[in-house]
């Protein structure tokens, strides 16, 4: 595990000894992209005169966070230091160092160490601000998940004894390149008012499968696809109504 030891000298000033994982930046202009589904550790003792979050005259470090539309960012954190109140704030991808001072956090919190979880509204580059007065050690551990929209078709009516085609696609998923537990998925049916387990669904190279189905009783049948999601990506279900007539 990649750490960053935080040491503060005599003087007041803090050094900084790291192995290859950076901080973050002293500006939003040099702001380096939050490495994600790890330990990042940092401290500064600069200090940001502009407001952040509404504050001023903390010593601030700066992350960009590329996030899709409806990407999840959770972030655990707590200071390095004795008796240390971090605060992490995130800003708009459209924030510069120029707007910093009269520019909102959409969120913000503060604590000795806590979780923050964000979920982005739409697609950009956010930024992330990591504060405390006078002096800043911290340790982080971020995880993004990724949106997820599952789809489910197949034919409205169909007669009783006939082999039923379901169709459909968990968007966003295999884009992503994810491992093997990320490729699969679980057909259920409704019955008897809770949802029983028809099988697994494996998902194919644009995260679209086929389910074949057999329609054994008259009247609606309803089935779903769930997609349970993990550590990197979101869960998600749809649903699909065929209604089965006799012979």
């Amino acid at each position: 595990m990649r750490r960053r030891l935080l040491l503060l000298a005599a003087g007041g000033a803090l050094v900084v000894a790291s192995s290859a994982l950076a901080g973050g930046g002293t500006s939003i202009a040099n702001a380096p992209e939050l490495p994600l589904f790890g330990d990042v550790v940092g401290g500064t003792s600069n200090i940001e005169g502009a407001h952040v979050c509404g504050v001023a005259g903390d010593a601030t470090e700066f992350y960009r966070v590329s996030l899709g539309a409806g990407d999840v960012l959770t972030l655990d954190y707590w200071g390095t230091l004795p008796d240390e109140i971090v605060g992490i704030g995130i800003l708009s991808p459209s924030v510069t160092d120029s707007t910093l001072d009269q520019a909102n956090c959409v969120l913000s919190q503060s604590a000795g160490s806590g979780r923050v979880a964000f979920n982005a509204p739409y697609a950009g580059s956010w930024i992330m601000a990591v504060r405390a007065a006078t002096t800043l050690g911290y340790r982080l551990e971020p995880n993004v998940q990724k949106y997820a929209r599952a789809a489910l078709t197949g034919p409205k009516v169909v007669k009783r004894g006939s082999l039923v085609i379901l169709g459909g696609g968990i968007h966003g998923v295999m884009n992503s390149n994810p491992g093997a537990s990320a490729r699969r998925a679980t057909m259920q049916l409704w019955k008897h008012s809770r949802w029983k387990t028809l099988g697994a669904v494996l998902l194919g190279p644009a995260g679209r499968f086929e389910y074949f189905w057999r329609a054994q009783q008259v009247g609606v049948a309803r089935l779903r696809v769930v997609y349970f999601g993990g550590a990197h990506y979101l869960p998600s279900r749809a649903t699909h109504s065929v209604r089965v007539t006799a012979k």
